[in-house]
């Protein structure tokens, strides 16, 4: 693929990460699974990602 493709995805994927532009499908669950010593590092992440709507 092309470097300008891939360029545009990463962009396309940040805004509408962003909330600048609007989600293009319905809501999408994913599950992770990790180890106890990285719970410190992720719940405070995901925590402000879920807020950020």
């Amino acid at each position: 693929m092309s470097k300008l493709f891939h360029v545009s995805l990463i962009a396309a994927l940040a805004l509408s990460g962003c909330g600048l532009l609007p989600a293009l499908g319905p809501s999408v669950t994913v599950s992770i699974v990790y180890g106890s010593e990285k719970r410190e590092w992720l719940q405070p992440m995901l925590e402000a990602f879920n807020a950020s709507g």
